[in-house]
């Protein structure tokens, strides 16, 4: 396919999701994003691409898919998702996910932002969550963060 044509057809898609969002057709949104994902045209590995399905799921009430998406943005860097991840729970269980949460953030800090000399969503989670003693720990380990926090 020219790149110039199928440049139009993305934008064209784009134009048509905007306009399912504006109309409250979720059920059509939805189906448009995730045939979007299935095609081969995608540009897979960059999330940024499934914005639309968080209004989507919040508008739609889909609490589950909701915080399997939010959990997928926090776990690429997106903290601004903590807070819709969160709300996603009552007290009392999220109390049980959230240290499996920031296990996983603090994994994935270790992993990639030392290499990639990149801020994690890990201690800025960790300071919203008021775990002190992890937080320490993990400036410790890392010393370039002490002015941070």
């Amino acid at each position: 396919m020219v790149p110039d044509r199928l440049y139009r057809l993305r934008r064209h898609a784009e134009d048509y999701l905007r306009a399912c969002l504006e109309t409250s057709d979720y059920v059509l949104a939805e189906k448009l994003e995730k045939e979007k994902e299935a095609s081969p045209y995608h540009t897979s590995g960059s999330i940024d691409c499934r914005v639309p399905l968080v209004r989507v799921y919040q508008e739609r009430g889909n609490t589950e898919q909701l915080r399997v998406l939010a959990k997928e943005f926090l776990l690429h860097d997106r903290l601004s998702y903590y807070p819709i991840q969160k709300e996603r729970y009552d007290q009392k269980e999220w109390e049980t996910v959230v240290d499996c949460l920031l296990d996983e953030l603090q994994a994935r800090a270790g992993a990639k932002h030392a290499f990639f000399n990149r801020q994690s969503p890990y201690p800025e989670a960790l300071k919203a969550e008021g775990k002190q003693e992890r937080l320490l720990t993990y400036v410790q380990k890392n010393p370039l963060l002490i002015q941070s926090y």
